[in-house]
């Protein structure tokens, strides 16, 4: 994202937090005039004194003056501190806020195109770079920019001509800090994504626990994390030279512009053109002017990083969702509809066709499973049931409506989805069932725990359904995880279930169990399963038998096995992979040993 783009953001956002941000300003503003009153004060003293005219209580007024000025500021410090920290608070907050609200709008696709660490890296340390970077930059900016205008006024209104020095020598500054800061922004776009790419490892290393254990790939693991680890550093490092070589340059060129305005301003006190207060009170400015201008320097830089930050992290904002709410989305009608893709086609991007010209219904109270070779698009199907993809071609339709015009909520109340790949909560196994439900009765919960076999596990457990089972559900079977994720399914009381692969972990009496449980209990309720086995096709109302992405037979089980078509060959190399795995070792199907007929 360019620059003038991330700006206009960060712009919008401030436009939020417009009133403490202004408060703060004022306060800010303050602070900075009372640094200038500390300089102010001195010519008036100083010339006092030199000639004479002060008296005790002269000296006193003096040191309370003095005294109530550092309070004052003191005070204004901790007051802008305060109202500062809530309006970046504020800020960093509704950036964030909108960047979830973004991903949480995008549609499945978006999340495998893109490694999930380095969306949370975005979303958190991009953020967190660009608050501690580039928030307290601009506070810190602004207050030393408001102090250096303040002491440039107080030289204007003594002496005109070293005024118009001093600034000279800041629009000098000005313009070396605006030709580093583009490469400190470069090179911190480069820290964030070494960043990333420290959390891709980290999450690798997490998730991957098992393979790496399993394999010994320890090593190897560390190996990589070291390399992308040491990248980090390198790029850090540039990141110190370049902010540390600005500060230094910044210091050098207002160390000679001030040395040469103090020499001509020290011949005007020894020529007597100028008054020893007046030259008091110049010292005094260029004192006060030191640190801010150094504080100037730094906060470009960190500015210029937490802007290569905020660009990474705002970035997410540039991509639209791919499946939208309608504008008008139509209402789905009450009672139970007939589910029904028409003519659909669909391929993910630059791939080949993976769907081509589906059509089938689904009514109510049915069950239709899905079979086919792996690979031949049955889970895309049911992705596309659920919208998580939308059809380049034809259309899926529930009650005669698209879906397209449907509101995703109300889609997703009448459609409840079961993945192979099962997600759970870090929480008890109650919450993770009422997810999808909260306000379920508690004998809806047990109805739900029966049906997906779920009774004898939990009683096995001390603390039953408020067992936590850890993150992403670590502490569980996949079998178990795959039966919880049936029960809330079952729970949220949709009219229609798609099941993908959802029995893939569990043992063939337990599915057996399970799906009669669902068929019996099903009521008017249409189940959609897609499956590799075949076990399910033989209690189900119809089969679907796809392959290459088309629809090649349809029927009851017994009805396509007795054609000897796409289905009987399906279900004969079922029943010999069956037959190998029940085969002793040593026997010719068990591939044990040599293959001797006896």
């Amino acid at each position: 994202m360019r620059r003038g783009q991330v700006v206009r953001h960060l712009l919008a956002y401030l436009a939020k937090v417009w009133v403490p941000f202004s408060i703060s300003f004022v306060v800010l503003l303050l602070v900075a005039g009372l640094t200038a009153a500390k300089a102010w004060i001195i010519q008036p003293v100083v010339d006092a004194f030199i000639g004479g005219r002060t008296t005790q209580g002269d000296l006193l007024l003096l040191c309370a003056l003095v005294a109530g000025i550092f309070i004052s500021q003191a005070g204004l410090n901790w007051l802008y501190s305060m109202i500062a920290g809530v309006a970046s608070g504020r800020f960093v907050r509704a950036i964030r806020a909108d960047l979830f609200g973004r991903l949480s709008r995008q549609g499945l696709g978006y999340f495998v195109d893109r490694p999930s660490a380095d969306l949370a890296s975005r979303v958190v340390n991009d953020v967190a770079a660009f608050e501690n970077a580039a928030v307290g930059s601009v506070q810190n900016l602004m207050r030393d920019l408001a102090t250096v205008g303040m002491l440039l006024l107080v030289l204007l209104f003594k002496e005109w001509r070293l005024a118009l020095s001093c600034l000279a020598i800041v629009a000098v500054v000005g313009s070396v800090l605006r030709r580093r800061s583009r490469q400190i922004e470069s090179i911190g776009r480069r820290v964030q994504e070494m960043v990333s790419g420290l959390n891709r490892q980290l999450s690798e290393l997490i998730g991957g626990i098992e393979l790496i254990l399993g394999f010994g790939l320890g090593r190897d693991s560390r190996d990589r994390f070291e390399e992308v680890n040491l990248r980090h550093y390198g790029t850090k490092l540039s990141a110190v030279r370049a902010t540390a070589s600005s500060v230094t340059l910044v210091l050098v060129i207002v160390g000679l512009g001030l040395s040469g305005i103090l020499f001509v301003t020290g011949r005007a006190l020894l020529a007597g053109t100028i008054s020893p207060g007046d030259f008091g009170t110049f010292l005094a400015a260029i004192y006060l002017m030191q640190a801010p201008a150094l504080n100037i320097a730094s906060s470009v830089a960190n500015l210029s990083r937490g802007m290569a930050a905020a660009g990474r992290a705002l970035e997410l904002l540039q991509h639209e969702p791919e499946i939208l709410d309608p504008e008008s989305p139509r209402p789905l009608p009450a009672g139970d509809l007939e589910i029904e893709l028409d003519e659909v086609s669909f391929r993910y991007e630059e791939k080949a066709t993976v769907v081509e010209g589906l059509s089938f219904e689904i009514r109510p109270g049915e069950l239709v499973v899905m079979v086919g070779d792996s690979g031949s698009g049955k889970s895309t199907v049911a992705r596309l049931l659920m919208r998580f993809y939308d059809p380049l071609e034809g259309e899926v339709r529930i009650g005669g409506i698209p879906i397209r015009e449907i509101a995703r909520a109300d889609l997703y109340r009448y459609l409840s989805y079961v993945s192979q790949e099962v997600f759970l909560f870090d929480g008890s196994i109650e919450f993770n069932l009422r997810v999808g439900r909260p306000a379920a009765a508690d004998g809806e919960v047990a109805e739900a725990v029966r049906i997906a076999c779920l009774e004898d596990f939990l009683a096995e457990l001390p603390e039953g359904l408020a067992t936590d089972v850890g993150e992403r559900g670590v502490r569980l079977s996949g079998g178990q995880r795959q039966r919880i994720a049936i029960a809330r399914a079952i729970l949220t009381e949709a009219r229609a279930l798609v099941l993908d692969e959802a029995t893939s972990a569990l043992d063939m009496e337990l599915e057996q169990r399970i799906l009669q449980n669902l068929v019996d209990s099903r009521r008017s309720r249409a189940i959609f399963a897609v499956t590799h086995r075949l076990s399910l096709a033989e209690i189900a109302d119809r089969v679907l038998v796809l392959k290459e992405g088309r629809l090649v037979e349809e029927g009851r089980a017994a009805e396509l096995s007795a054609r000897d078509g796409e289905f009987a060959r399906l279900r004969r190399a079922a029943q010999a992979s069956l037959v190998r795995d029940a085969a002793p070792a040593g026997s010719p199907l068990g591939f044990g040993g040599a293959g001797r007929t006896p």
